[in-house]
């Protein structure tokens, strides 16, 4: 797993582009979280995985060859997860108010 910084930003009076990610995707999800429980927990053997904070904090847990670590990301950042990374993604936020 990585971070990702934004590829490219640009506003004017019309508003704003952000470039997330450039590449071949065979598909495109969005995530959301209700609750603390968490998801995933898997890899995936050719699969690279991009994910975007759109709202609220997550925290990351990596596993790979027997060596785990966890790394918070909040509104605005991105990840990259690798092929062979086991993640698990738990929400940091309670939205039930």
């Amino acid at each position: 797993m990585h971070k990702k910084a934004i590829e490219f930003e640009r506003s004017d009076e019309r508003g704003r582009l952000i470039q997330l990610v450039t590449n071949k995707f065979k598909q495109l999800n969005i995530l959301e979280m209700t609750n603390r429980e968490p998801w995933g927990n898997h890899y995936h053997k050719n699969r690279h995985e991009f994910f975007h904070v759109l709202d609220g904090k997550i925290n990351v847990r990596i596993s790979k060859k027997g060596c785990a670590v966890e790394t918070e990301f909040q509104k605005g950042e991105s990840l990259m997860v690798e092929p062979y990374d086991t993640h698990t993604i738990t929400n940091l936020v309670d939205f039930s108010r």
